[in-house]
């Protein structure tokens, strides 16, 4: 089984809470969430992931051809707090067409 690794041209986060964060100033991108204390609304950091589709294309046409495959995302732990029990990480695709 071949494993062939496509890493993101760009990557960033929205932060719900402070509208000024990170945003792609440095190496970290944040995940986290939590209600909010005071009115239950929460907070969230979004990761945005921008990944070249020419690359995705070549692998897919080129090396996958129509065999069955998997596939996923492994983001690395570089610091944590306060970590639930659970956490739940969902993906979804944005199409820009």
């Amino acid at each position: 089984m071949a494993i062939y690794r496509i890493f993101p041209e760009k990557d960033t986060f929205i932060n719900t809470e402070q509208t000024t964060g990170n945003a792609g100033k440095d190496e970290i991108i944040e995940v986290g969430g939590y209600t909010g204390v005071t009115d239950g609304t929460g907070q969230a950091n979004r990761i945005l992931m921008k990944f070249s589709d020419s690359e995705i294309d070549d692998v897919i046409n080129n090396e996958i051809g129509n065999t069955n495959f998997s596939s996923s995302l492994k983001l690395y732990l570089a610091d944590a707090s306060e970590l639930p029990v659970d956490y739940t990480l969902y993906a979804y695709p944005i199409y820009t067409g």
